[in-house]
């Protein structure tokens, strides 16, 4: 879409709901989206066979249009948008991703981490590492869910400025504000240490399994 070339295909081969577990009707409307919305031409096949075929034909029809090009007299060349490098690099799918947009589609990777949880956390944060460090050096678990919003913080005494004791607890309020399961993913997954059983073997034995 980004090249602005026309003529563009999606080839869809097979039932894609049988080896991608979604419904067909789901693919259906992606298939019917990519058509209409995106002005893609979709051709379906039912098998690899039927779809080299395709290609081949595709192959065929596009080299016979370009060798009519060149032998037209009135043209003394062909003209093309971009040097290959240049098109590679407009229709890469990374052009242009940021370290943070990154780090926001890593969150989306984390259970119950939507786009609101998302977008709270990229508001304070720019990557991986600095979320990471921030709640590593925040203390004990109670502490991370405390500063993520899962659970009410302790209230805390304000100072008093004249130095005569103590004033009313004040509520200090969280860094963030996730609900409890999303936090509990998130803390969960950074700092919850869980190692495999360890089959106990000798070394030599270990030595004969690799050389076996």
């Amino acid at each position: 879409m980004n090249s602005k070339m026309k003529n563009i295909f999606y080839l869809v081969e097979g039932k894609v709901s049988q080896n991608g577990g979604l419904p067909q009707s789901t693919v259906d409307s992606a298939i019917l989206n990519t058509q209409v919305v995106q002005n893609f031409k979709v051709r379906t096949t039912q098998s690899i066979q039927e779809s080299i075929r395709l290609i081949t034909e595709m192959h065929i029809a596009i080299e016979t249009k370009f060798a009519q090009e060149l032998l037209n007299e009135e043209k003394n060349y062909v003209e093309f948008k971009y040097k290959f490098d240049e098109y590679q690099a407009v229709v890469s799918k990374s052009q242009g991703l940021t370290t943070k947009i990154h780090f926001g589609n890593m969150l989306r990777t984390i259970k119950g981490c939507g786009k609101e949880v998302v977008n709270q956390i990229l508001e304070k944060f720019d990557t991986l590492h600095e979320f990471y460090s921030t709640l590593k050096g925040v203390g004990d678990e109670q502490e991370r869910l405390e500063y993520l919003g899962a659970i009410k913080k302790k209230k805390a005494k304000k100072a008093d400025k004249f130095g005569m004791g103590s004033q009313t607890p004040n509520e200090v309020e969280p860094a963030l504000k996730l609900n409890k399961t999303v936090a509990g993913h998130i803390v969960k997954l950074f700092f919850e240490d869980v190692y495999p059983k360890v089959i106990e073997k000798k070394a030599s034995e270990i030595v004969e399994d690799i050389n076996a």
